[in-house]
């Protein structure tokens, strides 16, 4: 007897997929590894950047800061619009799938905006190579964290929480109504394997090995959106403040060490092992 799939099945594999692809986005996993990148969205990581060097200011600002914001913000402005005024008329069009609808709408504006976002590498100095944190062994450390994390997401509760959030509103369901992914995903991995478990994957896990100023500008605003517009992420963030201060330790860390004792070449030594090297 052949196998049935239900008709859903491309359109919830795509918004699981995509959904997976932001959090490798957020931690550049593409720059790590080009084959890995080729199987993500967007190529896991900015294809292109504003890139100044030597320049005063004004300068600066003029040809990477403000271009940054010129055509980036039309990008996230499609997705608030997408995200948050129209969510209802969303619903409503889909009918019975409308919680589906809108997650498939949602997958598609932020693959939209991977696909076109443009970094910004001005005026920041961390990077985790100081720290001895290779690439292979960033992508192996995060990739590994965020497929198991993922996994107790989708797990949690026999599966119902990531089929309310993300597919099908279930009044029988355990999770709160019209909660948002980020922090259903949270919730669930810390239900799932603590709060160690949810500080290397919320918190960790997602750092890229070289961070940029566009870098810390998205996740700030991010951060401004949904406590703004997500009324289930304020008490959430409320709760878990370890991880917050986890990050801020470990780039300030990578960030002091790396103006301190930058980096000569692609082969230089890390300062961890300089430090122990008895030379």
């Amino acid at each position: 007897m052949p196998l049935a799939f239900p008709a859903t099945l491309p359109v919830d594999l795509y918004i699981t997929y995509l959904l997976l692809g932001v959090i490798f986005f957020s931690a550049k996993l593409g720059q790590d590894a080009a084959g890995l990148a080729a199987w993500l969205p967007a190529g896991g990581t900015p294809r292109e950047q504003f890139t100044c060097e030597g320049l005063d200011f004004q300068a600066t600002m003029a040809r990477c800061v403000a271009p940054y914001f010129s055509w980036n913000l039309p990008l996230a402005a499609i997705f608030i619009v997408q995200h948050s005024f129209l969510k209802r008329p969303i619903h409503r069009a889909f009918g019975f799938q409308g919680r589906r609808g809108y997650s498939l709408a949602s997958a598609v504006s932020l693959h939209l905006f991977m696909r076109l976002y443009k970094d910004l590498d001005v005026g920041l100095n961390l990077d985790l190579s100081i720290l001895g944190v290779t690439s292979q062994r960033h992508c192996l450390a995060s990739a590994s964290v965020i497929f198991v994390s993922f996994g107790f997401f989708m797990a949690h509760d026999k599966g119902s929480w990531f089929r309310q959030i993300l597919f099908e509103a279930s009044p029988k369901a355990k999770c709160p109504v019209n909660m948002d992914v980020v922090t259903g995903m949270g919730t669930c991995v810390y239900r799932e394997i603590g709060w160690l478990g949810f500080l290397l994957f919320s918190g960790l896990s997602t750092i890229p090995r070289r961070v940029t100023l566009g870098d810390v500008l998205m996740r700030a605003f991010a951060a401004v959106y949904m406590w703004l517009c997500a009324a289930h992420f304020r008490p959430a963030a409320a709760q878990y403040q370890g991880h917050w201060i986890a990050r801020a330790v470990v780039a300030g860390a990578a960030c002091t060490l790396t103006s301190c004792c930058p980096l000569r070449g692609p082969d230089a030594m890390p300062v961890l092992e300089r430090m122990a090297s008895p030379e």
